[in-house]
């Protein structure tokens, strides 16, 4: 087994993706823009950006695998290195929203890449994960938990009877790290989600009592919630893409192919109680 290069390494589902590969005792490149986070002993860490093509020339010298963690429109810009160093098996993460009708003009970009990484020679893997969340990092689960800190009522645009399975950070990078080597996974996008298939009002409650209140959520219609986020701007929790789309089902429409300890294990009310206490510490 070569060594495997993680771009993206200081993020949250990066770091957690090289916490993963050492504990297995596996030969790890963290490629980051911040060399300056902790990596555990014995993780090579090499500083790149992928907006400075000119610095993943050395990012993955040596390495005959590699994860790249940020978005896949952002990633596909690391496909001329991996090809010169000889790169041969990729995993990139993308997104489950691509599977849903009306997800978005946005998501065209995403799919556009996604057929790239395809077309590009390596031995590929693409992951689409539902709502990542549980690190104060992860933008959607954070925003949320602070909205349900900061309001005595939680509200959800529209009824919030939208079937939802967000994915706890960590059960993604064990997925990632899984991946990385299993030739079932070889050739294939594969759809992740988490463990539990709740309502979006039920997912808000649970944020609500992860912040200490009451669990209750009130429905509010959403072009009162659009109104609100044009009013607010970039501070909104919810995009307008994102109000959009609430009354759209996203959990997964089939159980993935995974073996029995690599399946996502941390149910919502443990992760968001997770989160919770991430963001009292970063507080």
């Amino acid at each position: 087994m070569g060594m495997i290069a993680v771009l993206g390494a200081a993020g949250a589902v990066g770091h957690a993706i090289v916490r993963r590969l050492a504990e297995e005792g596996r030969s790890v490149a963290a490629v980051t823009r911040r060399p300056q986070r902790t990596f555990p002993e014995g993780v090579e860490v090499r500083t790149a950006d992928l907006f400075d093509p000119s610095s993943l020339a050395a990012a993955f010298m040596g390495a005959s695998s590699a994860i790249l963690v940020p978005g896949i429109t952002l990633s596909q810009a690391a496909l001329p290195a991996l090809h010169d160093n000889g790169v041969s098996r990729l995993v990139v993460f993308s997104s489950h929203n691509l599977s849903i009708a009306g997800a978005g003009a946005s998501y065209k970009a995403v799919a556009d890449a996604e057929a790239r990484m395809m077309a590009s020679g390596l031995a590929w893997t693409v992951l689409r994960p539902t709502l990542i969340y549980g690190h104060p990092e992860l933008g959607a689960g954070a925003a949320l938990l602070r909205m349900a800190q900061r309001l005595p009522v939680m509200t959800t645009p529209g009824l919030g009877l939208a079937w939802q399975q967000p994915i706890f950070y960590e059960d993604l990078a064990r997925i990632a790290a899984w991946a990385v080597d299993a030739e079932d996974a070889l050739g294939r996008v594969i759809a992740v989600g988490g463990p539990e298939v709740l309502r979006l009002r039920s997912f808000y409650a649970a944020a609500s009592r992860a912040a200490g209140g009451t669990g209750f959520v009130l429905p509010v219609p959403r072009i009162l919630i659009r109104l609100a986020a044009r009013a607010i701007g970039a501070r909104f929790p919810l995009t307008l893409e994102q109000i959009a789309r609430a009354p759209v089902n996203k959990h997964l429409d089939a159980t993935p192919f995974l073996p029995d300890g690599v399946r996502p294990r941390i149910g919502v009310e443990e992760g968001l109680s997770r989160l919770a206490a991430g963001l009292a510490a970063h507080a």
